[in-house]
């Protein structure tokens, strides 16, 4: 299982700034705030994972990515995956900032295929999202660039994929769910790739933005 680092962007002072605490409060996004301050709290380079946040705020761990979403949103949270020798994702690298970054929007970070946040609470095993999530960091690169064009695409045919994956990890209990998520996972892309041929014949031809938008 992957670690993340964190290296916190501060001045000479510990506390809470409150234009953060100002913004996040007023826009209702408590667990955010919240999350923003326990990150805060925490020497540079601290090594956490998702679960042991969740653990230690006693929060769920679909609570705790949907409010790093908000983070990174609001420009206070930057995330960069670090691939290994092998190129394949090996550690999350998380940057926080004491004020919204302003030149945030400009920050070159590397897409990522997401989860939809609707889908993080629709399971009864909260740690089906992780799973999915290890998943999707774990794919070549022929399959990365395909769900990016199904993104692009419309976007239903990309959520469909995770959808499917992720029920069918909730309703199977299985000795390595890690394994089993890639293996669903790739199934359903195999799937995807028959009905949306047309994006592979795009992606050679370097048409998959002309034939998206006919």
């Amino acid at each position: 299982m992957a670690f993340c680092t964190v290296q916190i962007h501060r001045g000479n002072f510990t506390q809470v700034p409150n234009e953060a605490m100002l913004h996040l409060l007023r826009m209702k996004k408590t667990n955010a705030f919240g999350l923003y301050v326990y990150m805060a709290s925490k020497p540079d380079r601290w090594i956490f994972k998702i679960q042991s946040i969740a653990r230690q705020l006693r929060w769920s761990e679909s609570t705790v990515a949907r409010a790093m979403k908000t983070l990174e949103q609001e420009g206070y949270l930057k995330r960069t995956r670090v691939k290994g020798p092998d190129g394949k994702f090996v550690d999350t690298h998380y940057d926080v900032f004491y004020t919204a970054n302003p030149a945030f929007d400009e920050i070159q970070t590397e897409r990522e295929l997401m989860i939809p946040v609707d889908y993080l609470t629709i399971c009864e095993n909260a740690n089906v999202p992780a799973y999915v999530d290890y998943a999707l960091s774990l794919l070549n690169e022929e399959d990365r660039i395909f769900l990016f064009a199904l993104q692009d695409y419309g976007g239903l045919a990309y959520e469909q994929i995770i959808l499917k994956t992720i029920t069918t990890l909730d309703e199977h209990s299985v000795m390595n769910p890690e394994g089993y998520a890639i293996t669903v996972l790739a199934n359903e892309i195999k799937r995807a790739k028959r009905t949306y041929s047309v994006l592979l014949k795009g992606r050679r031809n370097g048409s998959v933005q002309k034939k998206a938008k006919e």
